[in-house]
């Protein structure tokens, strides 16, 4: 019980606080290549019986933050324009019937982890509603016959289903751009079902399609290659299609949207601002003019006033611009939307000075006044994507929860901080008040003994602290190299003692943040990007780290010049070059600054703290171990792989510690000497974060909890055996409902002890009640 007491001593009742940061960028599993892989006879396979696997029920609350992501949005132009739809990153579409006033999930059938990239509604049956799905969580198209009320994907025929954006000029026929396979023109028949046929790429010279507009008999499409037309007069199959490059005055090939009105033609850039085309005539006449910049340059969406096609509205990472003058000036509007992000803007058909707008994280706005003023409108929006959670272990009445932005911004500021201090039912956003911003909020962590110091790692800003409970904020980077910063950990027995993980290594603070010193030998793991040139393959200790190939990113044989990703751990590499008659080798010297580091997690250990731990995802990634407090560091042996997630110290025992993994979790009894896989209940998922319930003391009864890709999973014997939670009253009953959880927490509240709250991929934070 050594360590239990440490804990209790520590006043860390809620272990959540000692959890590293579960870094979730890249994810995705190569792990795989490097486990043994152990297969049973048939006899074997045959006597073993599966495993039993015990569901528990929870009840889940997601009460905010309101807001959130939205990708897409949609207005009825014909029978009910006050009936929109809007769809979001991981949480399913929206649908408001009262112009935005209020929403209602509408995820029947739809799977709600898939990102909404478009939304088109059948412009002569307003019920018969058309939901793209894109990169990084792709589905396809999903159809909607009943306005909403239930979803089926249609993807016969469809050979790509990375959906970027669609059409759908008359009933009957949709069209789908896709991010490799160019467009496909779907026939739909009754009851939504679509039949998809490939249109044809002679002509077309990018096959990533942004954007499809329709202007009489043209179709036109917006690719990362510039603009093409296809002139549909004559009605081929669309398997014959031609298309005919438009691009005449374009400096900017990378196009994001365009707007046709008529025989005008718009088109925004990545990066290069606004053009327009009259369209009159043949293709080979149409003419692209550079607009006056409207501010940034980077262009989101476009929408014009179908009245007076000179009064012109943009979004863009900054905010959005007007210009009444047909794009000669620009002005912005007299209240911005509190998003300085903006994703889509969109105009009501039926009154053109009601306009509606939508953020990267701050969820829907409208304006009722030609986009001068706005307001936001965000009753039954929940979308938010949160990856930071921590919880006040000295909440007195309710849990005092905070919550970290993961996605940032276009323009590259955070997205945001919530703070709820009544268990989660609301939230307040206490990045605005302060200067909370500069990138992805990776970890967010509670000092155990003076709780109104919270501190906070971003990528992009370093590490900021508040001393006031989140209502004011500084950075505190003094001596910290790096500001892409990942993981953050406290030392509960002397709070001041801090650790951090940025791209440049792990460094330590004694002094609660206030000065940073590098770590003396770091972890082994990093890797550095070098140019070299006539070169077959790059090796590390006689072991093959880059093979010979032609694809971006490895090493052209026999020539060429490739940037290469190398790892290191001697901070030298060998290449070795292919001559004419044998081999010869070359020694370069990589610099500790082109060393980075992909750390998910860090942790002090609670039964002694001059012990540390850090997980790092990559090839050489792993679970690392420092008995100097930060100092030196060694790789733990036996590992459980290289793309390790989250760490967590079991409660009990003061040897034994889990990892979760892109792979699923494992589990050391022997401080690190030997790792086991431990997934009988669960399966080989990757593993978002893992934390150890310690709140039971008294009866002794003690959980690890696992948020997973698959769901929430908890284990009472030290994880040989997960039992699956699952949504007592999901939306979807076809589905888990808590597949989207990133990190936990405990409620720390006496007699809240089946009370966890979660940030989710998508879905704001939920509060979880297990009812057994």
């Amino acid at each position: 019980m050594k360590r239990l007491q440490t804990i209790l001593l520590a006043a860390a009742l809620a272990a959540c606080v000692f959890n590293g940061g579960c870094g979730l960028a890249g994810l995705g599993s190569t792990a795989g290549a490097i486990y043994a892989l152990i297969s049973m006879s048939e006899e074997e396979e045959e006597e073993t019986p599966p495993p039993v696997v015990t569901i528990h029920h929870a009840t889940v609350a997601a009460n905010g933050p309101a807001g959130g992501r939205i990708t897409a949005l949609a207005c009825d132009s014909t029978q009910t324009p006050d009936h929109l739809y809007a769809g979001t990153f991981r949480a399913g579409i929206l649908k408001s019937t009262d112009d935005g006033a209020t929403w209602a999930l509408q995820t029947a059938g739809f799977n709600r982890d898939l990102t909404v990239t478009d939304v088109a509604i059948d412009p002569a049956s307003p019920l018969t509603v058309f939901a793209s799905t894109g990169r990084p969580y792709a589905g396809g198209v999903f159809v909607t016959v009943n306005g909403g009320t239930l979803w089926t994907q249609r993807n016969q025929g469809l050979l790509h289903v990375d959906v970027r954006c669609l059409a759908a000029p008359a009933t009957g026929t949709v069209y789908a751009g896709t991010g490799g396979s160019g467009l496909f023109s779907g026939a739909v028949a009754a009851g939504g079902v679509i039949t998809w046929t490939q249109a044809g790429s002679t002509g077309l010279n990018n096959l990533a399609i942004t954007d499809v507009a329709i202007a009489g008999t043209n179709v036109i499409v917006a690719t990362e290659g510039g603009v093409f037309n296809h002139d549909n007069s004559a009605a081929p199959a669309p398997a014959a299609w031609t298309w005919t490059a438009v691009n005449s005055g374009l400096a900017t090939l990378d196009i994001t949207v365009l707007e046709v009105q008529g025989n005008d033609l718009w088109a925004g850039t990545n990066g290069g601002g606004v053009y327009y085309a009259d369209i009159t005539g043949l293709p080979a006449t149409w003419t692209w003019t550079l607009l006056t910049s409207p501010g940034d340059p980077t262009i989101n969406d476009i929408e014009v006033d179908p009245a007076d096609p000179l009064d012109i509205y943009v979004s863009t990472p900054s905010g959005i611009y007007i210009s009444d003058d047909g794009g000669t000036s620009w002005g912005t509007p007299t209240t911005d939307p509190s998003d300085s992000s903006i994703t889509r803007i969109l105009m009501n058909p039926a009154a053109s000075s009601t306009m509606y707008a939508s953020g990267y994280s701050g969820g829907f706005f409208g304006s009722t006044d030609s986009a001068d003023t706005w307001t936001v409108s965000n009753t039954g929006i929940i979308a938010g994507d949160f990856a930071a959670l921590a919880v006040d272990p000295a909440s007195a009445v309710s849990a005092t929860v905070y919550l970290g932005y993961w996605a940032r911004t276009a323009d590259g500021s955070s997205t945001g901080a919530y703070k709820s201090t009544d268990g989660g039912g609301t939230w307040t956003n206490i990045s605005s008040l302060s200067p909370l911003a500069g990138g992805d909020i990776r970890t967010m962590r509670v000092d155990p003994v003076t709780t109104a110091t919270v501190y906070a790692a971003t990528d992009g800003g370093g590490v900021y602290k508040s001393v006031t409970g989140g209502s004011t904020w500084a950075q505190a980077n003094v001596g910290l190299g790096s500001l892409e910063t990942y993981a953050l950990a406290i030392d509960a027995a002397t709070p001041n003692n801090l650790y951090a993980g940025t791209a440049l290594g792990i460094y330590r603070s004694t002094d609660g943040a206030g000065l940073w010193t590098a770590a003396t030998t770091q972890p082994p793991a990093g890797w550095a990007t070098l140019t070299l040139s006539g070169v077959s393959g790059i090796f590390l200790d006689g072991e093959v780290v880059t093979s010979s190939g032609g694809a971006t990113g490895s090493i052209y044989a026999g020539g060429g010049t490739a940037t290469l990703l190398v790892e290191s751990l001697t901070g030298q590499f060998q290449a070795a070059e292919t001559l004419t008659g044998g081999t010869s080798t070359a020694t370069a010297t990589i610099s500790t600054a082109n060393l980075r580091y992909a750390f998910t997690s860090i942790t002090v250990d609670p039964a002694a703290p001059a012990v540390v731990w850090c997980t790092v995802r990559g090839p050489r990634g792993g679970v690392y171990r420092s008995a100097d407090s930060g100092a030196t560091w060694a790789l733990t042996a036996g590992q459980p792989g290289t793309e390790v997630t989250c760490f967590s110290a079991d409660p009990v025992s003061a040897t034994t510690y889990y990892a979760g993994t892109s792979n699923g979790a494992w589990r050391t009894v022997d401080s690190g000497a030997n790792w086991t896989a431990i997934t009988s209940g669960m399966g080989s998922v990757e593993i978002y974060d893992i934390i150890q319930d310690g709140r039971r003391a008294a009866q002794t009864i003690y959980y690890v909890f696992a948020a997973t890709a698959s769901g929430l999973f908890r284990s009472s014997d030290r994880g040989s055996k997960w039992e699956e939670v699952v949504d007592n009253a999901p939306v979807n009953p076809a589905l888990p409902g808590l597949n989207a959880l990133m990190k936990l927490g405990l409620d720390p509240i006496a007699g809240n002890e089946d009370v966890l709250y979660a940030a989710t991929g998508g879905r704001g934070a939920v509060k979880l009640t297990i009812l057994d």
